[in-house]
């Protein structure tokens, strides 16, 4: 009721704060499909296999801009966000975290984005 009041005796009387020192452990935390919430982890592997479409008149096989992924990721902030691309992967000390997005072979990502809380 103080905090609603705005009395900032009651507020100062009636609420505690205790601060615990610890240190942030390492941590993934799955926002939404294909993001991210990296804790106290320097490292990310990104991976993704091209996706191989068949040209229906001619029946040859070839790449159509769904391009390999095999990346490293190091950042040394305590906490950022990662946005995988469609149809990738990440592993983070040794789990692996997919997407459900799917390709659209005219307009696959190819850039991982990172953000910073």
């Amino acid at each position: 009721m103080a905090l609603m009041t705005s009395s900032m005796l009651n507020i100062k009387a009636l609420c505690e704060l205790h601060l615990l020192y610890r240190f942030l452990q390492p941590a993934v935390y799955v926002i939404f499909d294909g993001k991210l919430l990296i804790s106290n982890i320097t490292k990310v592997n990104i991976k993704r296999k091209g996706k191989i479409v068949q040209n229906s008149t001619t029946n040859i096989n070839h790449i159509r801009n769904v391009r390999d992924i095999d990346r490293t990721l190091k950042n040394f902030s305590p906490q950022y966000t990662v946005n995988l691309p469609c149809e990738s992967r990440a592993i983070v000390n040794d789990v692996v975290y997919f997407t459900e997005k799917h390709c659209n072979p005219e307009i696959a990502e190819f850039d991982i984005n990172t953000s910073f809380p």
